[in-house]
C-alpha cells in the first residue's frame, strides 16, 4: 500500500506540473553569440524516453550518407543524445556507451553511491529509505521532489564528456550544440549553450515527478519537453539559415489501447503525449523534413529492447534516404561507410585566470579554493579539473559536483560547481525477515551545518524486539580529512546453538579523525564502552582503527571490482577485538557474476558481549537466528548471479552460492556450518527484498525472505 500510495503521489505530481507548465512558454536564447555554421543540415532530436535510443539508428545512416551536420538541438533524451555526439562519439560508439551499459541502473542514486556502507565511519549521505523529507533551513518542507535523484546518470555523462567537452561553450565541440529544458518557476524554456555539458543533459531529460529537477545557472530545472519536445523554432533562431532535419518520437495518433496502460510509466508516457501533442504538430510543420521512427509498443522507461528501438530509427531513416540528401549537397545514397575524421588542429591552452566555486557557503568554498587555487597562473588542465570533481562528487555532502571553463578574454576561468544536500532531512524505514527476530522499525534525521558550514549530525532509533539509539557528527572536511564523533546505546540479546543464550545493554562512545586517499579511508581514534551484563557494569576503553577500500564498479548490483572494511579495537592490552570483511565481483558473460565473499571476526572469550558471532549478521542464513559463538568467526562465501530483469525500479536478480563458516578457540576449530542455496533479490530505489531457499548441513530446508535494508548494530564493537 504504502508503494502504491506513493505512485499516486508521484503521478499526482507529474499531472499538477503539466497543467502548470502546459501555457505558452519562450526561448531563453541569449548570452552566447551566434557562430558561423559549417554547412549542412540542423539536426533537432525530441524526447521520448528510452525511446530516444533511436536516435542512434538515425545517426548511423546520416554517417552513411554523409550528411554534413551543422549544429545540433536536443530535448531530454534526444539531448543526450545529441549532446554526446555533438562532443564526438561515432553513432557506433554511442550504440556501445547507451545499449550496451546498464543505462536504467544509472536512474538510481542507490546504484551508484560511491561506495559501500562502513558503519558510524562515513558521514550520512542522505535519508535512503521509502518515507522521507526533506527541509531546508528555515525547517520548509523543499522535497523530495522526484521519485529519483538520477545522480548516478549524471556522474556517467560528467565521466564520459569531461575530457571531450572543455571550451566555454557548446559552440566550442565539435559540432555546436544547445539542451532544451524548461524553467520550472516561469515554465519559459531555457536553452542551454555553456557550462558543464553533463548538467545540461541532466537538466534537460528531468521529467516532473520521476526525477529530481536540476539546478543550473541558478534555475530550477525539468525536462525540456514541456515546452518544446520538438525544439524546431529554437534551432530556428539558433542557428538561421540552414535546413532543419527534425526526429519526432511522439506519434501522430495519440490514442492508445485501454490493455496498453499497464504502469505507471504508461501513463506518465501517454500524459506527455497528450499536453505536447499540438505543439509538436506546429513545430514538425516548421521543419524541412521530418523523421518519425515507429517506436509502437516501446515505453519511455523501457529496460530491454534497446537494439530494435536503434533498428527503428535505422529503417526510418534509410526509407527517406533520398530527401535527406535532397537537403545538402554533400550527400552519398551509395551509403559507403564513414572514414575516421581526420585529427582536429590542435587548440591553443589558455590560461587560468580565476577559480569559482558556486554552490556553497563562503567557508565551505573557502577550503575548495584553498586546495586548487595553484592552477591559476597556469595553462589550463581540463584532466585535473575533472579529476578534481570526480573526487569532490564523492563526498557524502554533495549531491553532485562538475567543472568547466568561462571565457575571461585573456584566459578562462575554472568554475568548480556544487549541488548539496537539503539542511534537513527526516526518514522512517525498517527490516523484516523470517530467518531471525532482529526485526525492526528505524526513524532518522540528518542535519547539516549545525555548528559550522558543512558539518552534519544524524540521529537514529531503532524500534523492535531490540533497541537501539545512535547519534553521529562529522566536522566539515578540510581538504581530505575530517573529525567525527558517535554515541551508542542498544539492547543485545543471543541465542547461540553452542552455548546459553545471554543478553546485555551496550553504551559507547567512537572519536575518530579520517582521512582519504582516493577509494581509501582511514580512521584513528579511541573507542570506549560501558556494559551492563549479569547484573554488573563494566568499562573499557582502548585504541581504534578504522581503513575502508572500495574499487566496486556499483554498490547496489556490483558487476566487477572488490571491496575491504576493517575495524579493529583494543580494550586492553592483551585483547584485540576486530571484524574485517570482503567482497569481490567478476563479470561472466552478459549479465553475469562470480561473487566471492567472506570475513574474519576475533573476540575475547571471557565476555559474552565481546565474543564472536557467526551468523548473526547473516553471514550464513541457516544460523541466523542460532548463531555460533566462539572467540574467533571465519566464513567465506561464493557465487554466481545472474539478472532476470531489468526495470527502471531495479532489477530481479538471482544467485546460486554456497557459505563455510566455522568459530574457533584460540584458533582452534570447536564448530563449523555449512549452506548452499539460491536466492532472488530486488535492489531499487524505493525497498530491497529477498527470497531465498537454503539447504544446510544439518539436511534441513530454510525458505526465507527479507524486507527493507539491514543496518547491523551487533558485533564485538560498540
Amino acid at each position: 500500500m504504502a508503494s502504491m500510495s506513493r505512485r499516486f503521489v508521484v503521478l499526482s505530481l507529474v499531472l499538477s506540473l503539466l497543467l502548470a507548465l502546459a501555457g505558452g512558454a519562450r526561448a531563453d536564447v541569449g548570452g552566447i553569440p551566434l557562430v558561423d555554421l559549417k554547412p549542412g543540415v540542423v539536426l533537432v532530436l525530441s524526447g521520448g524516453g528510452t525511446r530516444g535510443i533511436s536516435h542512434i539508428g538515425v545517426l548511423k545512416v546520416l554517417e552513411e550518407l554523409k550528411v554534413p551536420i551543422s549544429a545540433i538541438v536536443g530535448t531530454s533524451m534526444g539531448s543526450i543524445i545529441g549532446g554526446l555526439y555533438a562532443c564526438g562519439y561515432s553513432a557506433q560508439e554511442l550504440h556501445r556507451l547507451v545499449v550496451e551499459s546498464n543505462f536504467l541502473d544509472l536512474l538510481s542514486d542507490r546504484a551508484h553511491r560511491e561506495r559501500v556502507d562502513t558503519g558510524d565511519n562515513r558521514p550520512p549521505g542522505g535519508v535512503v529509505s521509502l518515507f522521507q523529507v526533506h527541509f531546508d533551513k528555515d525547517h520548509d518542507r523543499i522535497g523530495p521532489m522526484g521519485g529519483m535523484a538520477a545522480v548516478g546518470l549524471f556522474n556517467y555523462l560528467n565521466q564520459i564528456t569531461a575530457t571531450r567537452a572543455s571550451g566555454p561553450s557548446f559552440n566550442d565541440l565539435p559540432i555546436p550544440f544547445a539542451a532544451v529544458a524548461t524553467d520550472l518557476q516561469t515554465g519559459e524554456a531555457v536553452v542551454l549553450r555553456r557550462g558543464n555539458l553533463a548538467s545540461a543533459l541532466r537538466a534537460s531529460m528531468s521529467i516532473p515527478g520521476l526525477f529530481d529537477p536540476w539546478t543550473m545557472e541558478g534555475k530550477l530545472l525539468v525536462d525540456g519537453g514541456l515546452v518544446a519536445n520538438l525544439p524546431v523554432s529554437i534551432a530556428r533562431e539558433l542557428f538561421p539559415g540552414h535546413p532543419i532535419l527534425a526526429v519526432n518520437l511522439s506519434p501522430d495518433d495519440i490514442t492508445k489501447d485501454r490493455k496498453s496502460f499497464r504502469s505507471i510509466t504508461d501513463v506518465i508516457s501517454q500524459t506527455l503525449n497528450i499536453m505536447t501533442a499540438q505543439g509538436i504538430r506546429e513545430e514538425a510543420r516548421r521543419a524541412d523534413l521530418l523523421i518519425a521512427p515507429n517506436l509502437e509498443g516501446f515505453g519511455i522507461l523501457d529496460s530491454s529492447g534497446y537494439d530494435r528501438i536503434v533498428e527503428a530509427g535505422e529503417t526510418a531513416a534509410r526509407g527517406m534516404s533520398p530527401q535527406i540528401c535532397a537537403l545538402t549537397d554533400s550527400c552519398s545514397l551509395a551509403a559507403v561507410p564513414p572514414t575516421p575524421s581526420a585529427s582536429p588542429e590542435p587548440r591553443r591552452i589558455p590560461p587560468v585566470t580565476a577559480l569559482r566555486i558556486e554552490g556553497l557557503p563562503d567557508s565551505m568554498a573557502r577550503d575548495i579554493r584553498h586546495q586548487y587555487q595553484h592552477w591559476v597562473g597556469h595553462p589550463l588542465d581540463m584532466d585535473a579539473v575533472n579529476l578534481a570533481a570526480d573526487r569532490l562528487s564523492r563526498r557524502e555532502d554533495f549531491v553532485s559536483a562538475s567543472g568547466y571553463v568561462e571565457d575571461q578574454g585573456d584566459g578562462v576561468a575554472v568554475v568548480l560547481s556544487f549541488q548539496r544536500r537539503p539542511a534537513m532531512e527526516v526518514g522512517l524505514d525498517g527490516y523484516v525477515t523470517n530467518l531471525h527476530t532482529d526485526r525492526w522499525v528505524n526513524l532518522s534525521a540528518i542535519r547539516r551545518d549545525l555548528v559550522r558550514e558543512g558539518d552534519v549530525m544524524d540521529f537514529q532509533y531503532r524500534f523492535g524486539d531490540q533497541w537501539g539509539a545512535e547519534l553521529r557528527y562529522f566536522t566539515p572536511y578540510r581538504g581530505n580529512s575530517q573529525w567525527g564523533f558517535s554515541l551508542t546505546a542498544r539492547e543485545e540479546n543471543y541465542e547461540p546453538s553452542n552455548a546459553p543464550a545471554d543478553e546485555w545493554e551496550r553504551y559507547g562512545f567512537r572519536g575518530v579523525y579520517y582521512v582519504e586517499n582516493g577509494n581509501t579511508r582511514t580512521g584513528f581514534g579511541v573507542l570506549a564502552e560501558h556494559l551492563r551484563i549479569d547484573g554488573r557494569d563494566e568499562d573499557s576503553v582502548g585504541p581504534y582503527l578504522h581503513l575502508a577500500h572500495n574499487a566496486l564498479d556499483n554498490v547496489l548490483y556490483p558487476t566487477r571490482g572488490y571491496s575491504v572494511t576493517a575495524d579493529v579495537w583494543s580494550p586492553k592490552l592483551e585483547t584485540v577485538l576486530s571484524r574485517t570483511e570482503f567482497q569481490a565481483y567478476l563479470p561472466w558473460q552478459e549479465d553475469w557474476r562470480v561473487v566471492l565473499r567472506g570475513g574474519v571476526e576475533t573476540g575475547d572469550n571471557s565476555n559474552p558481549a565481546h565474543r564472536a558471532y557467526l551468523g548473526d549478521q547473516e553471514e550464513l542464513y541457516s544460523l541466523a537466528d542460532h548463531p555460533l559463538q566462539g572467540e574467533q568467526a571465519v566464513w567465506a562465501q561464493l557465487g554466481v548471479g545472474h539478472t532476470l530483469m531489468k526495470t527502471w525500479w531495479g532489477r530481479i536478480n538471482a544467485e546460486v552460492f554456497g557459505t563455510w563458516g566455522a568459530v574457533y578457540e584460540d584458533w582452534s576449530r570447536t564448530a563449523e556450518g555449512w549452506e548452499t542455496g539460491v536466492s532472488f533479490s530486488i535492489p531499487g530505489q524505493f525497498f530491497n527484498g529477498r527470497l531465498l531457499v537454503v539447504y544446510d548441513q544439518s539436511g534441513e530446508f530454510t525458505f526465507g525472505f527479507s524486507l527493507g535494508d539491514p543496518v547491523w548494530w551487533n558485533s564485538p564493537m560498540p
